[in-house]
């Protein structure tokens, strides 16, 4: 199941059922995944596999934690927990909590993933 989070409003949860979404923030439509850390996970957006590819995303363990390492242009290294939300708007991405993605952002159903 793919969904679409406007920025309005609040949500009360997040379904599981999909690690990807399309996000709306203002006028803007991103892109969005949960990042579990998982070796299960199998659901990964495209934008994320071409970094992987391109030597631009990692796993790394820092302090015990695995995470995935973005190495981003303009902001640096983009470290993302297991558990939190990928938000990429085409040419930056931003790493948000469990609780301030859910805090931020409602589910609309019946968006498509690209």
């Amino acid at each position: 199941m793919h969904v679409m989070i406007l920025i309005e409003g609040h949500s009360d949860g997040i379904k599981e059922e999909s690690m990807m979404f399309v996000v709306k923030k203002e006028q803007n439509v991103l892109e969005a995944f949960k990042w579990t850390g998982d070796v299960n996970q199998v659901e990964d957006p495209v934008w994320i596999v071409d970094l992987f590819k391109k030597q631009r995303a990692a796993i790394i363990r820092k302090n015990g934690d695995i995470l995935l390492r973005i190495f981003t242009m303009n902001k640096g290294l983009v470290d993302v927990g297991q558990g939190c939300y990928v938000v990429y708007d085409g040419e930056s991405y931003k790493c948000y909590e469990p609780n301030e993605f859910k805090r931020l952002f409602d589910i609309v159903e019946g968006a498509v993933f690209k």
